[in-house]
């Protein structure tokens, strides 16, 4: 499963738990799981003052995979600043689907209507 909404707090910079870049991607892996080492390579340097990356791997950190409701690794979200979660992947992916997914959510495409669409991968 994959929630909807992330407390931002969980996931705060430093000691002063600002809530940091306005796009939060968090991967949640095993340290048992090689697909899930190959994400966090592709993930982590997508690190910017806009967009944190934050891992919360399983053996060390069960009480949010809990608490968030994760049952499969690896499992990326993509959250904006109010903890809404905008884009998510289950399973392996390639670092052009992650980029392309920062990217959809930083700026949505818009439908024949006008209005802007947010997407969901799994």
């Amino acid at each position: 499963t994959v929630p909807g909404q992330f407390d931002r707090i969980d996931f705060a910079l430093g000691t002063t738990r600002e809530v940091g870049p306005v796009w939060l991607r968090v991967l949640f892996p095993s340290s048992a799981c090689h697909v899930c080492a190959d994400v966090w390579d592709k993930a982590r340097v997508m690190s910017s003052r806009h967009v944190g990356v934050f891992k919360v791997d399983y053996e060390s950190q069960r009480e949010l995979h809990q608490r968030y409701g994760i049952d499969a690794v690896p499992t990326v979200v993509i959250c904006d600043r109010d903890g809404v979660v905008q884009y998510h992947f289950l399973g392996p992916m390639s670092a052009t689907d992650l980029w392309a997914a920062v990217a959809t959510v930083r700026d949505p495409p818009s439908r024949p209507d006008g209005t802007d669409t947010q997407c969901q991968h799994s």
